[in-house]
Parts: C-alpha cells; sequence; structure tokens
C-alpha cells in the first residue's frame, strides 16, 4: 500500500505507537543509566576506601620505623622494669611518640634503656598498637590502623654478672603485620624493619693525616670542593714543584695530629677470619673463625689446621677418630690458593692461581669479613680479597683489597664459598650490616707497603710507615702514624663514587665494631624498610 492511499486515521495511529515504544526505550535507558550511575559510585566509594586502608597499613609500618629510629638515637633513661611510666622522662617520651604516630596504644610500652636494647625490649613479645588517630581525618573515610610487631632478633643488652660477661646490644630484623581498614575495606601488609645503608655515602672519607716527615710526588683529591677534607702532617710535606696537593679544602704543615690510635690487637676480637702460626710443638699454622655462617659444620672458636689438604680441598670439620680420615671439608680459600707461613720472618703469603687476574670477575681468595693475622702478611699480585686485612706486623700488598662495606651486599653476602660473616649479613645472608670494622681496607701495627699492582677501596691505618712504590689509587681513608713516609708517583684519593655503605672512619681503634653500623645521626637514620608483601 502506497503512503498516499493511508488515510489520516491510520497514520496517528501508527505516530502514537511510535511515541509510546520510544518512550519505554528512553525509561528503559533511563533506569539502566541510574542502576550504572549508582553502581559506579559505589564501585569507586569501595576503590576509595581500598586505598585508603592500603595506606593507612602503610602509615602505621611508616610509624613503627621512625619510632624505632627514634628509640634507636634516645639516651639511656627507661628502668628495666615497670608497666606503668610514672616520672621516667624516657618512658614518657616513648608515649607521646607513640601517640603521635598511632594514636592510644593498646599497651604500656616501657623499653629498659635507649638505643639497639630498647628495640632489643621487644624481642619475644608482641606488641599491638590500636590507631585511631587517622578517623575522620581528610582524606581518609574512617581509617584505623592495627599493627602487631610478631619477630624481633635485636640482641638486648644485658650487664656483667658474676657468673657471665655483659652482653652487648646487636642490631637485628624486626617483622611486623599492619592492618589498616577504611570503611568496609582492609587491607594488611607484613614488612620487615632492619638496619639499612647510610642515606648519605661517606665521601668525606678523603682525609690523609701524616705523622712525622713525608716524601710524596704529586697528591690528588677527587671529592668535591664542599666536602670537609684535609691533609695534615706533623712534619714537613715535601713535594715537587709545582706539584703541591690540590683538591683539600686545608693542607696543614707542622701541625698538632689529630688524635689516632692504632692497635690491631684491640681489633682481633672483632675479626671473622683469624690466622695464627704454629705454636711450640704444632707443624702446622691454624685458622679460626668467628661469626661466620653458610656450613653448620664449622665450629666457632675453633682452631683448624692449615695443612696442605686444608688450604686445597678445605679445613676438615669430620675426622674419623681411630683412622684419622678426614670424611667431610669445607673450602674457605677459593680454587688454586696459595698459602704459606714462614716461621723464620713470621710471615704469611697469599697467592692466587696462576690464572687468576684482580678482575672482579675472578673469585675472591678468603671468605669476606674481617681477616686478622697475627705476623705479617703478603698479598701478592694479582689476587681479589673482600676483607679487612688486619695485622700486628707488615703488610705488603700487591693486590686488589675491597673494604667489606665497600665491597657491599652482594660481594660480602653472596660469596661463592657459600659462607659469609653474620655480623655483617643478616639471615641467609640477605640483609647487609656495614659494621664501621667494614670500613677497614688495609690496617697495621706495623708499616704499610703498597706495590705496584695494588687497588684499595677502603681505608689504610698503619702505626708505621707508609710506603707506595709507584702510583695509587686510595678509595678511602689514609693514616700513618710513621715518621718517614714515602708516597711515590701520583696519590689520588677518589671517593667520588663511595657506596652508601662506606661511611665515616672511627680513629680510635677502640671505636671498630663489627656490628655497629657506621653511621652518623645527623645524616642517616640506620632502621628501615628492608621488605614488603601483601597478605590482602
Amino acid at each position: 500500500m502506497s503512503p498516499s492511499h493511508v488515510n489520516e486515521s491510520e497514520q496517528g495511529a501508527a505516530l502514537l505507537i511510535t511515541v509510546i515504544v520510544l518512550s519505554m526505550i528512553a525509561s528503559l535507558i533511563a533506569a539502566a543509566s541510574l542502576e550504572l550511575s549508582q553502581q559506579n559510585t559505589e564501585t569507586a566509594a569501595q576503590l576509595a576506601n581500598y586505598n585508603q586502608s592500603r595506606t593507612a597499613a602503610l602509615v602505621g609500618i611508616a610509624g613503627v620505623k621512625d619510632f624505632l629510629n627514634i628509640t634507636q638515637n634516645s639516651p639511656n633513661t627507661a628502668n628495666s622494669g615497670g608497666t606503668t611510666c610514672g616520672t621516667n622522662g624516657f618512658c614518657s617520651f616513648i608515649s607521646s611518640i607513640t601517640s603521635t604516630f598511632w594514636g592510644n596504644s593498646d599497651n604500656s610500652v616501657v623499653p629498659p634503656n635507649g638505643g639497639l636494647g630498647a628495640i632489643g625490649y621487644f624481642n619475644g613479645q608482641q606488641l599491638s598498637i590500636n590507631n585511631i588517630s587517622l578517623k575522620n581525618i581528610e582524606p581518609y573515610i574512617n581509617a584505623q590502623v592495627s599493627l602487631h610487631i610478631i619477630g624481633n632478633t635485636y640482641q638486648i643488652a644485658l650487664p656483667q654478672t658474676s657468673n657471665s660477661s655483659a652482653q652487648p646490644a646487636e642490631p637485628g630484623l624486626i617483622t611486623v603485620v599492619s592492618e589498616g581498614t577504611s570503611g568496609q575495606s582492609s587491607a594488611t601488609a607484613e614488612a620487615v624493619l632492619g638496619p639499612v645503608a647510610p642515606l648519605t655515602p661517606g665521601a668525606s672519607n678523603t682525609t690523609i693525616s701524616l705523622n712525622g716527615n713525608t716524601t710524596a710526588g704529586q697528591i690528588v683529591n677527587e671529592a668535591p670542593a664542599a666536602q670537609h677534607t684535609y691533609l695534615q702532617t706533623q712534619g714537613k710535606l715535601t713535594t715537587p714543584t709545582g706539584q703541591s696537593p690540590s683538591g683539600f679544602t686545608s693542607v696543614i704543615e707542622n701541625s698538632t695530629q689529630t688524635q689516632v690510635t692504632i692497635s690491631a690487637s684491640t681489633l682481633e676480637s672483632q675479626a671473622n677470619i683469624l690466622f695464627i702460626p704454629p705454636r711450640y710443638g704444632q707443624n702446622n699454622p691454624r685458622i679460626e673463625f668467628e661469626n661466620i655462617a653458610g656450613n653448620n659444620e664449622i665450629n666457632m672458636g675453633q682452631e683448624y689446621r692449615l695443612t696442605n689438604n686444608a688450604i686445597s680441598k678445605g679445613i676438615c670439620v669430620n675426622r674419623g677418630w681411630f683412622t684419622g680420615y678426614c670424611y667431610q671439608r669445607v673450602p674457605v680459600f677459593a680454587p688454586g690458593t696459595s698459602l704459606q707461613y714462614s716461621n723464620s720472618n713470621d710471615t704469611w703469603s697469599i697467592s692466587p692461581a696462576s690464572s687468576t687476574s684482580s678482575s672482579s670477575s675472578e673469585p675472591a681468595i678468603l671468605i669476606p669479613g674481617a681477616a686478622y693475622f697475627e705476623g705479617n702478611i703478603n698479598l701478592t699480585s694479582g689476587g681479589l680479597y673482600y676483607n679487612a686485612i688486619i695485622s700486628n706486623g707488615n703488610i705488603t700488598d700487591d693486590a686488589t683489597v675491597y673494604a667489606p662495606n665497600y665491597a657491599g651486599p652482594e660481594d660480602v653476602c653472596g660469596s661463592p664459598l657459600n659462607l659469609y660473616p653474620t655480623n655483617f649479613c643478616g639471615p641467609q645472608g640477605t640483609q647487609f650490616i656495614p659494621g664501621s670494622i667494614g670500613n677497614i681496607a688495609l690496617y697495621a701495627d706495623g708499616t704499610i707497603t703498597i706495590g705496584n699492582n695494588a687497588s684499595v677501596y677502603g681505608d689504610i691505618l698503619s702505626r708505621g710507615d707508609l710506603t707506595t712504590t709507584n702510583n695509587l689509587n686510595e678509595y678511602g681513608f689514609i693514616v700513618s702514624e710513621g715518621t718517614a713516609n714515602t708516597l711515590n708517583g701520583t696519590t689520588t684519593i677518589n671517593n667520588q663514587s663511595a657506596p652508601e655503605t662506606f661511611n665515616s672512619t672511627p680513629l680510635n681503634a677502640d671505636d671498630y665494631s663489627n656490628v655497629t653500623p657506621t653511621t652518623s645521626n645527623a645524616i642517616n637514620e640506620p632502621i628501615g624498610l628492608l621488605g614488603l608483601s601483601w597478605i590482602n
């Protein structure tokens, strides 16, 4: 039927039906849009709550981290007992900090003293802290934090008694669970806190302090001019004409030297590896270990004979009672290492395999850590060490030596020998703790002679003369108490690329520690976030 034959009544009915259908469709679209809008609104609110709950959980972790740093750097004023603060200033201080970061605390927090010991007080305890300070405060929507300390390996300090020696406080790892809630949403994070590298590299360790008269070639300090660096000699510093020391804030001659005490024997108890000459009636020298992990068969404090087999195949940790046959050995030297001790001149000599170079791709000679030699020590060319080399005699270095703090976590805690120093590394060698003794590369009661092939990454401290046979690139601090030092060639001090684990060096032997991080309270908060995982 053509349109010209449709009457007006039929056209009106069709139009009405069309309007009704379109209205119904429009109503459905409007209803659907309203429902979608409501869903989007709910989803956005849920998303906001979820984000805020996660933020709240992170705030709890940040709060406990800051609290632990303040506690670690606080004076030792709190008592060892009690459940309330009373008039104790430190306890009140802690409560105010707790309130600042977390709101009201469910439990009284009364650590026995400040510093590491206060942190160690939480050892074996579960501390619950419920935060209400975020509630109804923008941008949060009823966000709250509930935090639990579920693990703590910090060692509390115990006083000396008539039956036992004092137990020092030691750093460790703290595991916390922090739950944030907002509206109907919650998020739970598990975090590991512990010592971290300083926030500011110790590049200011560019000082040369020389006793007596010193003959030197060119001395160049490549540290930025803004750093506080100096070259100081108590006697006269003689350098070639036109090659005066450059790059130092000041050059001080004929001055009273900064008070320094160098004593290798003071550091013996801090060492991880001790090399002991043969005593009367013994045919072989000995080696002893302290704070070394990676093989449970090694007994700390036990002396092991350094026979040819022990050097080439490993120390014997399981010997037959009747036969004397060694059933189990643990390697402590890189393959091909040669170690000799001469009774005639009280000297150790360590040489790498003939194919070994000083490249960082080659294996290190020893287990990483602080190594103490009773007697003189000669490190021959081509060797690589991630050690603090300490001697109560003389040191002759033709090798590449990285102080543990300079070498860092991967090389110190990930040795291919599968042994690592526990005072520098956390469980399973996962976390690096830069003890101040780890700044040392070479430390001798006698003289230190650095050969043509040597590279030294770390501090050099000598009670006797310091002699370099050619150019020296030194990455650290130099102190020599000798009266006739000789620095041949060009001595370049370069700490511009010093790692964060390498920091300010103690000048006195008693101040070195294998557990205390080399940090300055003014530039570093030693406790930081080491790991974070979300439970939900």
